[in-house]
């Protein structure tokens, strides 16, 4: 038995990667915010798996996260899909890297916080 886990699979490419990873022989863990939208994937979905199970959690936060992460719970997954994202709507030169809660990461935001590329101390 596979478990997939696909964040942001309320519509879109999430919704469309659960439809096509769909069978008999996966339990899909499907994660999104809306759920009238996440209802309607798994709905579409069920009929073709072994297990469909719904995560609503807002993963702009760490409460969010950490919620997904304990529902998720210690079994394997076998595939894990980070489709979910947080959009910033800016025009694109006025964004800026910066950085991100981990030391390695970085992403390109709308606020303004700078990250310095040279340095290699971050």
């Amino acid at each position: 038995m596979n478990r997939i886990l696909i964040t942001g699979a309320s519509r879109g490419i999430g919704r469309a990667i659960a439809e096509k990873l769909a069978d008999s022989d996966v339990t899909l863990l499907l994660h999104g915010r809306d759920t009238v939208a996440l209802a309607e994937t798994c709905k579409a979905v069920q009929s073709r798996c072994a297990g469909v199970v719904k995560l609503i959690h807002d993963l702009a936060t760490e409460k969010g996260v950490a919620n997904l992460i304990s529902e998720v719970g210690g079994d394997p997954l076998n595939v894990l899909i980070n489709n979910a994202g947080i959009a910033v709507v800016k025009p694109f030169r006025e964004r800026r890297i910066a950085r991100a809660s981990h030391p390695r990461a970085q992403y390109l935001s709308g606020g303004d916080e700078y990250r310095d590329l040279g340095r290699r101390d971050g």
